[in-house]
């Protein structure tokens, strides 16, 4: 995959809105796994092996889950790992920076 940047979003709407944003972060792809939350399996983290992942979960428990999954998932190759969900708990004071 030539994208050093990949989205993972929830469904497949989510991925067509991702990709409709045309968003300025270089060469990128958005992307889902197959049947949606709570269904990510490990064999998926390999194609993210140095790559920079965001992860677009649903604003719900399933989605939260899901967002977990991935990202400990994804971690182990890829370059980083990141969340849309990140700034939420930023605002929310549920995130804190040293």
């Amino acid at each position: 995959m030539a994208a050093q940047v990949v989205f993972i979003a929830e469904g497949e709407k989510d991925v067509e809105a991702l990709r409709a944003l045309e968003l300025e972060v270089g060469y990128k792809v958005a992307t889902c796994n197959f049947d949606g939350a709570g269904k990510w399996k490990d064999e998926y983290s390999p194609y993210f092996a140095r790559k920079r992942v965001v992860i677009f979960p649903d604003n719900d428990e399933p989605g939260r889950l899901h967002e977990q999954t991935v990202a400990t998932s994804a971690l182990k190759l890829a370059e980083s790992v990141g969340s849309s969900s990140f700034l939420d708990y930023q605002k929310r004071g549920m995130w804190r920076t040293s």
